[in-house]
Parts: C-alpha cells; structure tokens; sequence
C-alpha cells in the first residue's frame, strides 16, 4: 500500500481519536526501517548482476548505473534516509 494512501488514512484514525499521534509516527519510522532494510537485502543479495542481466526489460542502462553511483557517492547514506520519507515526483 502506498505510504500517502496510508498516512492519510492514519492521520484521519488520530484525528478521530482510534490512534494515538506518538504510535502513529513510531510505527510509520517503523515501517521506513522495515523497508529501507529489505531493499539494501534485495540489493546485497542480487545486486548489479540483476540490473545488468534484466536491466534492459525495464530500460535501465548502464549510463543511468553509472549516474546512480557517482550520486550515492556524492550525497552518501544521507540521500537513502531523505529518497524513502518523501513521495517520488513522478518525472
């Protein structure tokens, strides 16, 4: 399920008083933990050899591997925490 789907969905739940504020926001850092680690695992275990093996099925090619490495050297673990607690603009 979509995180905006959900938060607002949680956030109507507080606003009626079903949830409690502080939980709401520990079980969403909670869940952002949960998946931050289950795609580093997905990505430890099958890695580059996936992007290059079925890379080209979703058109990812080797210059936009080339450009994601140089930006993860850049902006560090820092991007990874920021990328995962905002919406994707979509472009």
């Amino acid at each position: 399920m979509p995180d905006e789907t959900l938060l607002t969905f949680t956030g109507y739940l507080v606003f009626r008083g079903t949830f409690v504020c502080r939980l709401a926001v520990r079980g969403r850092a909670h869940r952002q933990r949960v998946r931050i680690t289950i795609s580093y695992l997905i990505g430890r275990t099958f890695g580059i050899k996936a992007i290059h093996r079925y890379g080209r099925y979703v058109r990812i090619r080797e210059e936009h591997v080339e450009k994601a490495h140089a930006w993860f050297r850049k902006a560090g673990p820092l991007s990874l925490t920021l990328g995962t607690s905002f919406p994707a603009s979509g472009t």
